[in-house]
């Protein structure tokens, strides 16, 4: 049953190109456990994705990769850029219980919004 905000992706779907590049991008900073994500992203699929028109999606991991020990809930790691007219976006990815769980997109003016390149983003932890 998808999350609130949220309609499921039957099959699930591989990550397109934009949404590789940006985890790519946001798991190559210095993580504790990060390997391990690493190792969760190459079997990652989309099954679910946001229904407000925003780009994030919810991920479907295959349990047999290893969990990310010391993440329950959270994010694990953040990125920022700005809109073409000036206004910040962020994207975050949230890891449950060991697991990635999902790419949040937002802006912060709560406008709809693109997925931004991941070449325009300053990963912070």
């Amino acid at each position: 049953m998808p999350h609130p905000g949220t309609r499921a992706i039957v099959p699930t779907r591989a990550l397109t190109p934009g949404e590789r590049a940006i985890l790519d991008l946001l798991l190559a900073a210095d993580l504790p456990s990060g390997d391990a994500l690493r190792q969760q992203l190459d079997g990652a699929r989309v099954s679910e994705e946001c229904t407000c028109g925003c780009p994030s999606v919810l991920f479907s991991i295959d349990p047999a990769r290893p969990a990310a020990p010391g993440y329950r809930y959270g994010v694990a790691v953040e990125a920022e850029t700005v809109d073409r007219d000036g206004t910040p976006i962020w994207v975050l990815l949230h890891v449950v219980h060991g697991y990635m769980r999902e790419l949040e997109v937002l802006r912060a003016d709560s406008a709809p919004v693109r997925l931004p390149d991941a070449r325009d983003l300053t990963v912070s932890l």
